[in-house]
């Protein structure tokens, strides 16, 4: 069974802080340059960085130093829940007996909802439930810096034109807007893995506009 979590900590509102700073300059010829440094920080975005039921690594690195792959029984979170191992394990760690079977359990009735399992899923939390959800989760950030170029002609003699250019980088650690589009962290002990480049990133954009007005026609010279 899965279900949805509302952390104690969460509810904070979301926002957006802004800054910059730029020059202009007029130039002859009807001409105007302007160039800023743009940024902003967003905090308390929606995110999925807590896994409820994300095992603690400082358990791995206490029982198995030398890590755990997929198929591992030399490590003692890939063995069995209910073998000697696991028993052993589960007991130093003060689980308590489930009368029904005399095997230390994370809850009464563990071994007939998770049968065969490895420890690592009976030391993880909440082992009572199959998913648990956190649709609420807004630990979030986002960081935008850029330049901003541009030079601008103003319409004279028929012809007026823009030109932009942007050089930016954004990071984050969350991609959008709704929680449960967001990718599951990687380690939510450590949520510093997650921030990274974001996927909207845009790294150098150049617009180019032009207006020209032909010579021809009523009132023009030719």
């Amino acid at each position: 069974m899965s279900i949805n979590g509302f952390g104690r900590d969460r509810g904070f509102a979301p926002y957006l802080e802004t800054y910059n700073i730029g020059i202009q300059r007029e130039l002859p010829w009807n001409m105007f340059l302007s160039a800023s440094y743009v940024g902003n920080h967003g905090v308390h975005l929606p995110a999925t960085l807590d896994n409820p039921k994300q095992l603690d690594p400082a358990i791995l690195s206490q029982v198995c130093p030398g890590g755990i792959t997929p198929g591992q029984t030399s490590c003692v979170l890939g063995k069995a829940w209910d073998s000697p191992a696991g028993q052993a394990l589960l007991q130093a760690r003060g689980f308590g007996i489930d009368p029904n079977n005399g095997l230390y359990s994370p809850y009464i009735g563990f071994e007939n909802d998770e049968p065969g399992v490895s420890t690592r899923f009976a030391l993880r939390p909440f082992p009572q439930f199959g998913g648990v959800t956190d649709n609420f989760d807004n630990s979030g950030v986002a960081r935008y810096n850029a330049l901003q170029v541009s030079g601008q002609k103003s319409f004279t003699n028929g012809l007026s034109f823009l030109v932009a250019y942007t050089m930016s980088k954004t990071m984050s650690n969350t991609d959008s807007g709704f929680s449960t589009f967001n990718a599951s962290a990687i380690n939510k002990f450590d949520k510093k893995q997650q921030y990274a480049v974001a996927s909207d990133d845009r790294a150098q954009i150049l617009n180019i506009s032009e207006v020209y007005e032909l010579p021809i026609g009523p009132g023009k010279p030719s």
